[in-house]
Parts: C-alpha cells; sequence; structure tokens
C-alpha cells in the first residue's frame, strides 16, 4: 500500500470521528471516554438547533462582508451539488444511450475538491467552536489536493483529493444540522449516510451517488429561501418553520 493510501486510511478514520466527537463533547482514548465539554463549554456543539421559543432570536449584524461570505458559501454548496449530480451520471444512468459522459465525468471528479473544499472553508462557524479550525484546515487541505491532482504532481492525489471532497461535504453537512436542527435538515441526514459509503471512490454502490446528488440538491435549493444572517446563529430554519 503506498503511502498516499495510507494516508487516505488515516483521514477516513480520524476526521469522522473528531467531528462526531466535537458534536458530543467527548473524546474517546482506548476504553475510556473523557468528557472534555459541558453545555457551557464553547466546544460543546449539540447535534440539534432547540432555541427556546420563549426568548426572542439572536441579533445578527449582517455586514457586507458577511453577506458575500454567505453568498460565496452557497453558491460554492450549489456547485458542489452540481458535481455530484454528473458524477451521479457516471453510474450507468445512462447506459444504452449512445451519450459519452466520459470526459464531464473526468472534469467534474477534477472539479469537486476544489468545490467541497471551498465549501467547507466559506460556511460560517462561531469564533468559539473547537470544530471550526479542523474544518477550515480539511477544506484547505481538500482545495491543495485538487490542486496538486491538476497539476499532475503525484499519481495518487486524484483518489485523495475525492476521498477529501467527500469528507469536506460530510463537514458541511454535520454544520447545518447543528445550524438548524435535524428536523429541518434532514436531507443532510441523507447526504450524511450516502457519503460515508462514497469515501472509496472505486466503491461505486447502485443508487448511493444518485440518493446523494438529491440531498444535495435539496440542500443547495433550499438555501435560497434562508435570509443570510441565518447562517450566523442556530435556530429552526425561518423559512421552513413558518
Amino acid at each position: 500500500m503506498s503511502k498516499w493510501k495510507e494516508l487516505i486510511r488515516t483521514i477516513t478514520l480520524v476526521v469522522p470521528t473528531l467531528l462526531l466527537q466535537s458534536t458530543t463533547g467527548a473524546f474517546i482514548v482506548g476504553p475510556a471516554t473523557i468528557e472534555t465539554a459541558t453545555n457551557h463549554h464553547p466546544g460543546y456543539l449539540p447535534l440539534s438547533a432547540t432555541p427556546n421559543s420563549d426568548d426572542p432570536p439572536p441579533v445578527v449584524e449582517l455586514t457586507a462582508l458577511r453577506r458575500v461570505r454567505v453568498l460565496a458559501y452557497r453558491a460554492a454548496l450549489g456547485v458542489s451539488a452540481g458535481l455530484i449530480s454528473s458524477q451521479a451520471l457516471g453510474g450507468g444512468i445512462l447506459d444504452g444511450s449512445g451519450v459519452d459522459i466520459g470526459p464531464l465525468i473526468a472534469q467534474t471528479k477534477e472539479a469537486l475538491p476544489f468545490a467541497a473544499g471551498s465549501t467547507a472553508i466559506l460556511g460560517p462557524l462561531p469564533s468559539g467552536v473547537s470544530v471550526g479550525p479542523l474544518v477550515s484546515l480539511l477544506g484547505s487541505i481538500t482545495v491543495g489536493s485538487g490542486v496538486i491532482s491538476t497539476l499532475g504532481i503525484i499519481a495518487d492525489a486524484e483518489s485523495v483529493g475525492w476521498t477529501l471532497a467527500v469528507l469536506s461535504l460530510m463537514a458541511v453537512s454535520v454544520r447545518e444540522i447543528w445550524y438548524f436542527g435535524v428536523e429541518y435538515k434532514q436531507e443532510c441526514v441523507l447526504v450524511l449516510l450516502t457519503l460515508v459509503l462514497m469515501l472509496n471512490e472505486e466503491m461505486r454502490i447502485p443508487f448511493v451517488m444518485p440518493l446523494c446528488a438529491v440531498g444535495m440538491a435539496v440542500l443547495a435549493g433550499g438555501k435560497v429561501f434562508e435570509p443570510c444572517e441565518e447562517e450566523f446563529r442556530r435556530s429552526n430554519s425561518e423559512f421552513l418553520g413558518r
């Protein structure tokens, strides 16, 4: 096994574990579980957004810079959804149609690390949350792997880029669930479940990628109706909550 494949395996095991542990406030060390956060600790990230209905929503100052960041985040998310949908077409859906989509599949696969990594970097996270730097680092490494793959510097960079892109989209899905609540982001649950099965690009399970594409499309499309300030505060989706 090459060093790059060993790196993929390590990242695949470590990153999802860290993301999950950051949301539960516990770190697992061997058989023992060490609680590292409480409800008042800035590193504690409960999965569901359950604001007190008696309290007014926090006021968010939506500066021009924040608005640009939100729009860029949503644009990158939309591009990622489109790229995943394009990849889904390569799963045999168009077999027998006579349409050659090989070049499209190759190009979208090459572009996915850039879009997914940018989405992870641009997604707003509270400054006091310890998982924020990890997500930004993951996004930066994902974009970097796309650059290396495009330049052809390392032979296995494309496989690494695919895995990192999938991990970045998993981080984005967790972020969406944390901010808006699992009851309003059920498509993110679908995306998470399917992305886990897509970590190995060579293992294409039937219907997994199309289902992921549907979930990503719903997630990206729903952003059109969500006010920009909601990306900076934990609340139930203002559009779906009406």
